[in-house]
C-alpha cells in the first residue's frame, strides 16, 4: 500500500481473516512523503503461524491500523490549542501465490 502522515511515523497493521479466523500483524513506518509499503507474508505473523505459511490464504478481510502519536506531536498540539493528524492510504493490495 502507500502511506503518508503528517505526523505518524511507527505504527502497527493487523489483518483479520474472516473465513480462517486469524489475525496477522506487522510493524510498519512511515513519512510525511507517499512511500510504498510492501510487507512480505513470512512477515504477517499470527500466534501460530506466519500468513506465508498458513495453508489457506485468505478471502475475506479486515484491516487494521493502529499508530502511535509521537510525544512531540502532543507537546505542540497542547501549545498551539489543537492536533491535527493526518493519514494518506491509497493502493491498498493483498496479493498471494
Amino acid at each position: 500500500f502507500m502511506a503518508r502522515s503528517n505526523i505518524l511515523e511507527n505504527g502497527y497493521l493487523e489483518i483479520y481473516d474472516i473465513d480462517n479466523d486469524q489475525y496477522y500483524s506487522a510493524d510498519v513506518s512511515i513519512t510525511e512523503s507517499w512511500g510504498r509499503q510492501v510487507i512480505s507474508f513470512d512477515r504477517l505473523r499470527s500466534e501460530r503461524s506466519t500468513l506465508f505459511k498458513y495453508p489457506s490464504k485468505p478471502g475475506r478481510t479486515v484491516l487494521y491500523f493502529t499508530f502511535d502519536v509521537p510525544r512531540r506531536a502532543v507537546v505542540r498540539g497542547i501549545d498551539e490549542g489543537s492536533l491535527e493528524i493526518e493519514l494518506d492510504l491509497d493502493e491498498i493490495f493483498l496479493i498471494g501465490d
